[in-house]
This record gives structure tokens, sequence and C-alpha cells, in this order.
């Protein structure tokens, strides 16, 4: 991850919402990997992406 901010503060204001995001693209990939009947450890994020919503 490349970070841009220089300051302590402002560093930890950029990776919160990484923090933040990440368990929800896993939750995505693993909905995703159990629609596609594959691996959740080997989808890609794309195909996350691409897999319909939840009802």
């Amino acid at each position: 991850m490349v970070r841009r901010s220089k300051s302590p503060p402002l560093i930890r204001q950029e990776i919160y919402p990484v923090r933040c995001c990440y368990p929800a693209i896993r939750a995505l990939s693993n909905h995703a990997a159990g629609t596609a009947g594959l691996d959740p450890g080997r989808i890609s994020f794309t195909r996350a992406s691409d897999a319909p919503s939840r009802p």
C-alpha cells in the first residue's frame, strides 16, 4: 500500500478506510465464491465485484 500522507495523523486517516473496507470485500468474495461453487481463497476481486448482490 502506498501512503501519500506524510504525518502520522494523516497516515492513520488514510489507513482507517482500508481496514474498514477489507472485511466487506472479503464477505463479497466469499458470497461470490459460494454462488459460483469456487474456493473463496482463489476468487479474484473482479469476479467478486461481478457477482450478483444478495437479495
